[in-house]
């Protein structure tokens, strides 16, 4: 699953425990390594889907 990240997107992906901050620039892959982190969180039992709430902002 979290094969086609690179290192530093697979680091921030593994971090389930906490919050993570991802500061990179526009097309870096910021919202595809917060949906591997929720997925992988699910699919792990570390997160319960029911209670996952995702927010990003934008201009």
């Amino acid at each position: 699953m979290l094969a086609d990240l690179n290192p530093g997107q697979r680091e921030a992906a593994l971090a389930l425990v906490g919050p993570v901050r991802i500061l990179a620039g526009p097309g870096t892959g910021k919202t595809r390594t917060i949906t591997h982190r929720i997925a992988y969180g699910v699919r792990t039992g570390v997160y319960d889907p029911d209670r996952v709430l995702a927010l990003t902002f934008t201009n």
